[in-house]
Formats: structure tokens, sequence, C-alpha cells
């Protein structure tokens, strides 16, 4: 059963472009140490989804 926001055009569209980012982010190889950086990136590239997201 899906809910009311999951019908929606934009929560999609956030959650491709989370995973969209998330794969990019883990192709790069870096040889510095940005590992939070990257978790930000990838932290908030959901915000969007997540924040449409009703609490229960």
């Amino acid at each position: 059963m899906k809910f009311g926001y999951e019908n929606l055009e934009v929560w999609n569209r956030a959650v491709d472009f989370a995973v969209k980012v998330i794969e990019l982010v883990e192709t790069i190889d870096t040889g510095r140490k940005h590992y939070r950086l990257l978790e930000q990136i990838e932290a908030s590239s959901t915000s969007v989804s997540m924040n449409s997201c009703p609490v229960k």
C-alpha cells in the first residue's frame, strides 16, 4: 500500500535524485580524506524526500 506522498511526482523525483547522488558519491575515489563531506552530500540529497514523509 502506498502512502499519499508516494504518489507525488515531486517526492518521486526527490527519491530518484537522492539515489543518483548516492550512486555517484560511491564512485568517487579520492586520495584525500573527504569522507565527512561525502556523507553530508548524501544526507542533503535525501532531505527533500525524507522531510515530506509524515511522522508516525
